[in-house]
């Protein structure tokens, strides 16, 4: 299957992500720049805008997977926020005639990642004076500094980048007919698999392993001594039990708590057993290095 073209291939945002490296150098409470001196820093909203573009692929690209492109109208159209915080400009303001920025899911990725507010965007387009630094991009802005700990903007990252990597669910329409005898029963396609949306609740149960390797079916044992005796009560019948699938916009609005993967998971350290001891630095038997 051919490879879909980054977003970082087709757009980026880059007259949002100058306007917020800028604020990024005058940032002093809280930054990480206030630990110690840094040779070569390079400003943070860049970092994370490069990272992110990276990630996901162009949904206009003709290879873009169908499921990254409905999470991308899930989670950034106009039906699930209020406000429309993420649609395009009707006008692009820094430049110099009429131009509006058409409303698909390439822009709307560009908007989420950083887009104008109101107030500069007034400035630019009337020529009035440029509100402070911290009012220039939207609240709604993936690179925007005081965003770095909103677990709703971070969530929305992060549910694209996975169904960027994990929602390429094949198509049934586009599986290869075979012609079958008349009769014959009907095969399970190997191409069959969950809906990406229920893998995404619980990653770790996967169908296609399921599919590759199937469970040998137990045969029913005939023999006399387990067959059951006149007299005996037949035994009881359990119907099994099928659990609904949960719709699209339910999975990606979930809680991360409701995930196999979490940061937690991801980052914490692993327990020492009783009884070890931490190995002496390298170096002097004393201490460490001079």
């Amino acid at each position: 299957m051919p490879t879909p073209k980054k977003l970082i291939e087709s757009a980026l945002p880059v007259k949002e992500i100058s306007a917020e490296s800028v604020r990024d150098k005058s940032i002093r409470h809280g930054h990480i720049s206030t630990l110690h001196l840094w040779w070569a820093r390079r400003p943070l909203p860049v970092c994370r805008a490069v990272v992110f573009a990276s990630l996901v692929p162009d949904p206009l690209d003709s290879h873009c997977p169908p499921a990254f492109r409905d999470a991308v109208e899930l989670l950034l159209g106009k039906a699930h926020n209020p406000g429309d915080p993420y649609r395009p400009y009707a006008d692009i303001p820094w430049t110099a005639i009429y131009d509006p920025m058409e409303d698909n899911l390439r822009n709307r990725l560009q908007m989420f990642i950083g887009r104008f507010s109101a107030e500069a965007e007034q400035a630019m387009l009337l020529k009035k004076p440029t509100p402070p630094a911290g009012k220039m991009l939207s609240d709604f802005s993936l690179i925007k500094w005081d965003n770095k700990n909103n677990e709703e903007i971070l969530n929305k990252a992060r549910k694209l980048i996975w169904v960027a990597h994990n929602g390429s669910t094949p198509s049934p329409a586009a599986a290869p007919s075979r012609s079958k005898p008349p009769g014959s029963a009907a095969a399970p396609s190997a191409t069959t698999s969950t809906p990406w949306h229920i893998s995404f609740r619980k990653p770790a149960s996967n169908s296609r392993s399921a599919l590759a390797n199937p469970s040998p079916t137990p045969k029913p044992n005939s023999s006399p001594a387990t067959a059951r005796q006149p007299g005996m009560p037949s035994p009881t019948k359990t119907k099994p039990t099928t659990r609904a699938t949960p719709p699209l916009s339910a999975s990606l609005t979930a809680s991360p708590s409701t995930w196999s993967f979490t940061p937690a998971n991801c980052c914490a350290a692993p327990k020492r057993k009783s009884g070890t001891t931490i190995p002496p630095p390298l170096g002097r038997p004393g201490g460490g290095r001079k």
